[in-house]
């Protein structure tokens, strides 16, 4: 909505001037609702005022009615009435009766045949009663004759009311015929007896308009005492055709029920006859629809006769009741308009200004608080590059942790491999030992061997003696089996190499026991075994020359291993030595990185708290800020803070600092 945007692109001096204003505008309809209220409620009691005034009427109306009921059953029981020859002073009775009661038109004395006896001889006014029209009538074809003679009586026993015959208001044709004048007239009629009880006639008192207009005066007369002059009251039927109305202010009158004020729709006789209420209004159109008017109105069913439905309708034009209090309304109207305009015009000034000073303080305080969005914009970027570089810091300290686990497993596994070595060189080392003693064992297995060759040399200088010496078998019978002796211990001394000695001494016993058979074959295989022999001594001195040297070589090398073990034996355990003091410091390193990270993590923790502290008092300056432009839109409204900074925007242009891309950063832990 266009008023509600107005509304709040207003300055503050406006919105309290249109809070203001709309204070004193809800404070007056709060006014002159609650004065209306009074007015209204004092109009009602006024209005109910006028329904007293009908029921007054009203009741007069009864006490009335009830008189002239009574009444004709007072005439009809006096005892003059039974000497009907008597009619001279049956005459002047029903005479003296007329005179003493204005509303009484005409009373007649018909006896039980129908026939009249006597009347009254003037009306109240010394109008003269035609008796020559009476006597001429008959009255056994009227209804209220009838009616009276048969004792049907219109009886209300609610009320105590029984014993008349009563007719409403109508043109009565008999009266006017014997008046000589229209006559509206109401009938009250009862059955005259004798002292026996006897019916003896019918009394019938007919009555007009004066016992109503009586009580209307009345009430008017009262009503003037009160200074309350513009009123007037009708007197309708059942059927809401007006009877009676009463206007002495207005001078109007009424057709005797021609006007149909039901049909005309005349305020409270509706209320009055059909539906047999009282009550009151305000607001209605009385005296022919000049003027609003309170009316009161009632029902007389309890006054008089409930088949009678008569009432009564009294209107009072307003100004007659309330014109000073209307006034005093009007006054009190035209004075809280002048104290809301008059309290608005100081309330604007008042507010002026203190908002003129308060539009200098929050100038001030708007400074302050950009100032402070400015701090704490820097402390969030300080904060933020702490943040950074703390974790940047924690990255690289566990990163470090991470390569120091690792050289920790690999020096343990470096110090397990270390004592593996140191335990295979000290096998190795052993190995050699043994090996250079085998060494040492083989070299003086090669001089047992080179013994050996000595004795082949030995044997094949004995097999050449045998050979020259084959002429005598005795003697190399016993030759041979003490060669074949020496040969056998020799061979065993020989080892596998002498298996073969074994043989021959076998086969030199052999042929010592054959001595003379196998002569010839001993020398061809003497022969033979010294051709072998000989090829197996130059072999084996081949062998054992190059395994002597071989052994030799062998068993400096394995004295040069040996050695060399040694040295690098030293030098393992001197490499065991050095990583264990390695892992002791690595440990110490790892414990002191470790204590290192929890206080990088209680720096990152602080850091991340330092920065959302920051971030916070960012956001509360910020906060403030914004709520400082909303008390300058507040206070100055959307299009005097405009105003403003379009004349601050070329000072703010000169003076606003050149802005950087440059970050602060924090080199990153490898």
């Amino acid at each position: 909505m266009r008023w509600f945007e107005s509304y709040t692109k207003a300055s503050l001096k406006v919105k309290i001037s249109a809070m203001t204003a709309t204070m004193l505008l809800v404070y007056t309809l709060v006014s002159v609702m609650y004065v209306s209220n009074l007015y209204t409620r004092q109009k009602d009691s006024t209005a109910k005022s006028v329904e007293s005034y009908a029921l007054n009427t009203s009741s007069g109306i009864g006490q009335e009615f009830k008189g002239l009921y009574w009444g004709a059953q007072n005439i009809a029981l006096n005892r003059i009435f039974e000497d009907k020859t008597n009619v001279a002073d049956i005459e002047g009775f029903l005479s003296a009766m007329v005179e003493q009661k204005s509303s009484y038109e005409l009373i007649v004395f018909i006896d039980a045949n129908g026939k009249f006896v006597a009347s009254n001889s003037n009306s109240y006014e010394g109008t003269k009663v035609n008796r020559e029209v009476l006597r001429a009538k008959n009255f056994s074809t009227l209804a209220w004759f009838n009616r009276a003679l048969k004792e049907e009586y219109t009886d209300e026993e609610d009320l105590g009311l029984m014993g008349t015959y009563v007719e409403d208001f109508h043109r009565d044709s008999l009266v006017s015929e014997v008046m000589g004048k229209e006559s509206y007239l109401s009938g009250f009629s009862a059955a005259v007896k004798n002292k026996s009880g006897q019916i003896i006639g019918v009394l019938s008192v007919r009555t007009n308009m004066d016992w109503v207009k009586e009580r209307f005066e009345d009430l008017y007369t009262s009503m003037s005492k009160e200074g309350i002059f513009k009123t007037e009251a009708y007197f309708v039927n059942k059927k809401g055709k007006s009877m009676f109305h009463h206007s002495p202010y207005e001078k109007l009158n009424t057709g005797f029920l021609t006007t149909d004020l039901l049909a005309m729709g005349v305020g409270g006789v509706k209320e009055a006859v059909v539906d047999a209420n009282s009550g009151f209004g305000s607001g209605i159109k009385a005296f022919v629809d000049k003027a609003p008017s309170f009316v009161g109105y009632t029902n007389l069913s309890f006054d008089t006769m409930s088949m009678l439905g008569w009432g009564i309708v009294v209107n009072v034009e307003e100004n007659q009741l309330i014109g000073a209090l209307s006034n005093q309304v009007g006054i009190f109207y035209a004075l809280v308009v002048l104290m809301c305009g008059a309290f608005l015009l100081t309330a604007l000034k008042l507010t002026t200004r203190e908002s003129d000073k308060l539009v200098l303080t929050t100038e001030a305080l708007k400074a302050r608080s950009n100032s402070s969005v400015i701090t704490s914009g820097n402390l969030n970027k300080v904060s933020s590059e702490l943040s950074d570089a703390a974790r940047l810091q924690q990255e690289a300290v566990q990163e470090t942790m991470a390569a120091l686990d690792q050289m920790m497993s690999m020096l343990s596994n470096t110090n397990k491999y270390v004592e593996e070595s140191l335990s295979a060189a000290d096998g190795v080392n052993k190995r050699t030992q043994e090996g250079n003693k085998i060494m040492i064992k083989m070299e003086d297995s090669m001089q047992s061997i080179q013994n050996s060759n000595a004795d082949l040399e030995k044997i094949s200088k004995i097999i050449q003696t045998i050979s020259e010496k084959t002429n005598v078998i005795n003697e190399i019978v016993f030759n041979t089996k003490l060669l074949a002796f020496n040969a056998s211990i020799e061979a065993a001394r020989a080892g596998v190499h002498g298996k073969g000695f074994a043989v021959v001494a076998e086969e030199v016993g052999g042929l010592a026991q054959l001595s003379g058979e196998a002569a010839q074959e001993i020398d061809n295989l003497i022969k033979e075994s010294k051709s072998q022999v000989t090829l197996v001594v130059s072999d084996i001195r081949e062998r054992i020359t190059q395994g002597d040297k071989v052994a030799g070589s062998a068993q400096e090398k394995f004295q040069e291993i040996s050695v060399g073990l040694g040295q690098m034996t030293q030098k393992v355990r001197d490499i065991l030595g050095a990583t264990a003091e390695q892992e002791s410091g690595i440990k110490k390193v790892n414990e002191a990185m470790r204590n290192i990270d929890d206080l990088t993590h209680r720096n990152l923790a602080l850091a991340h708290d330092s920065d959302s502290l920051s971030k916070s008092v960012n956001e509360e300056a910020f906060k403030l800020e914004a709520i400082m432009e909303q008390v300058r839109k507040l206070l100055l409204g959307s299009s005097g803070l405009e105003n403003l900074a379009r004349k601050a925007m070329g000072k703010n242009d000169q003076m606003r600092p050149r802005k950087t891309n440059r970050k602060k950063t924090f080199p990153r832990a490898s």
